[in-house]
């Protein structure tokens, strides 16, 4: 029997909200002002660079987006193999049960004239109203056999196409548990980003220029959160 959706792999809660808290307020306001002092960003002819101070925060952020992918990759290793496997058995289960619905539907239609007067081993002497009897019912039974086989073909298709949603549905919930961390690791990490910049700009001695054309290398959203990582399912 496969398991229900949450009894394997459940993913950990998501961290709850926190306030931007004080001591890290300080600390980038420190940074930002220390910065600012030293005269960075540097001031070039072909623009404003950036600071170590968000590419640090930028590099935290994708340190931990990389941690929650690799722990979602192994928290559905089994389930992943298993959706490798019903797939194909999904796949020939489908093809047998196609197979034997036509093969129903070829011995549907009635018996010719000659197949219903063919006589069989013994019956040379029996009457032809008798012999025509038995081939009907031989065809009845026949076509049964063959419709009771397309039914458990397509029962045993079905149950497997079932199995299958319900694996790649437990890997949708953990993928997007593990996208939702990211997401929080990311909106963590740039709101620091935009005070530090806030701060720097005020302090800095040509917070102005600055302020438009500074380039931060601030944290991204990893391709997989946007869903370009199929090999997870």
């Amino acid at each position: 029997m496969s398991p229900r959706l949450n009894d394997r792999t459940k993913p950990a809660p998501l961290p709850k909200p926190r306030r931007y808290a004080i001591h890290l307020r300080l600390v980038d306001r420190h940074h930002a002002n220390r910065d600012a002092k030293a005269g960075l960003p540097a001031l070039g002819e072909s623009g404003v660079g950036g600071t170590p101070t968000p590419e640090f925060l930028g590099r935290g952020a994708a340190a931990g987006q990389q941690a929650e992918w690799i722990l979602c990759l192994r928290e559905t290793a089994e389930d992943r193999g298993r959706a490798l496997v019903l797939r194909a058995r999904v796949q020939e289960a489908e093809r047998l049960a196609a197979e034997a619905e036509a093969a129903a539907a070829e011995s549907a239609g009635p018996l010719s004239e000659e197949e219903q007067n063919r006589r069989r081993g013994g019956e040379h002497k029996t009457a032809e109203a008798v012999v025509r009897a038995r081939r009907a019912r031989e065809w009845s039974r026949r076509l049964a056999d063959l419709r009771s086989a397309a039914e458990q073909a397509a029962g045993r298709a079905a149950a497997l196409t079932v199995e299958l949603h319900t694996v790649e549905a437990r890997i949708a919930v953990r993928r997007e548990a593990a996208a939702a961390r990211a997401v929080y690791l990311h909106e963590q990490a740039m709101r620091r980003v935009m005070a530090y910049d806030r701060q720097l700009v005020r302090r800095h001695a040509d917070g102005a220029r600055i302020n438009g054309e500074a380039k931060y290398g601030g944290p991204e959203l990893p391709a997989w959160v946007a869903g370009h990582r199929p090999e997870l399912g």
